[in-house]
């Protein structure tokens, strides 16, 4: 059990119950649960499959550029991977960010001289707030195809799906879109959502959990507003970091910490 004391339960517990799954904070703990993420992919791709590992917040480090953070990896049975990323705003469930996680996916499956048909099938799934796409559809299925064979599927098994979540009819993904943008358990479709939503929401427990992880998200956030403070001294001044971070009056404990953010930053 997470324990932490009572004025982080005061101060984040009101914000706990206006959490929905459109939350990347709340969704990442209720998708640890290998059930919950197996039923939201079943759903959303019409089947029914096995998941056998999910992580939330899985980085993908990329030594020559950009690195990425995905919010649900999961791996099925078979051994096909799933990003699951659920997007509020429109400028970041681009086409190109799709393109972008399914090559790092790729790069981080695949090993030194294994052979390219290794790869293993691989879904990136947009969970978005609005209908991106502007088609009004409840889900969009992106896939390459042949333009001089008349569109016949290229086949690479790398896939792109839009689920836009305000899309909520009266059918089994309609019903989980609701579900996702629900901030009372007691509201949602889809019992096994509910009991886990509530667990976090409602039990002592859960709640604490989840008050430690927003204090963990907001230290997060403060150092990481300190370390662009850190690099544009450095720049600006022509200065190391250390020197920096005496300009800034950083703690000298937590400075082996940023030294190690502007490593991996690099």
């Amino acid at each position: 059990m997470a324990n932490v004391d009572e004025g982080l339960m005061a101060k984040y517990k009101p914000l706990i119950q206006e959490f929905s799954l459109m939350d990347d904070t709340f969704m990442s703990k209720v998708f640890e649960d290998k059930e919950c993420a197996e039923l939201v992919l079943s759903i959303i791709l019409g089947k029914k499959l096995k998941v056998i590992n999910v992580k939330t917040q899985y980085e993908i480090d990329n030594l020559h550029g950009r690195s990425i953070r995905l919010d649900i990896r999961a791996v099925d049975e078979n051994g096909n991977l799933y990003d699951i990323e659920i997007e509020n705003d429109q400028k970041r469930a681009t086409p190109k960010r799709g393109r972008f996680n399914i090559s790092l996916m790729d790069a981080d499956t695949l090993d030194k001289g294994e052979p390219w048909n290794d790869l293993p099938e691989t879904y990136m799934i947009f969970i978005t707030r609005d209908d991106v796409l502007h088609g009004n559809k409840p889900i969009y299925h992106i896939d390459r195809t042949i333009k001089e064979l008349d569109h016949k599927l290229f086949d690479d098994e790398a896939h792109i799906i839009y689920v836009p979540s305000k899309m909520q009819d009266d059918t089994e993904l309609g019903r989980l879109m609701h579900d996702f943008n629900c901030k009372d358990p007691s509201e949602m479709y889809n019992k096994t959502l509910a009991e886990r939503t509530g667990y976090f929401k409602n039990s002592e427990e859960g709640v604490s959990a989840m008050c430690a992880i927003m204090e963990k998200v907001r230290l997060d956030e403060r150092r990481e507003t300190m370390l662009e403070c850190i690099k544009r001294i450095m720049f600006s001044d022509n200065i190391l970091a250390k020197d920096a971070m005496e300009k800034l009056a950083v703690p000298e404990e937590e400075q082996d910490i940023y030294i190690e953010m502007l490593k991996k930053s690099k």
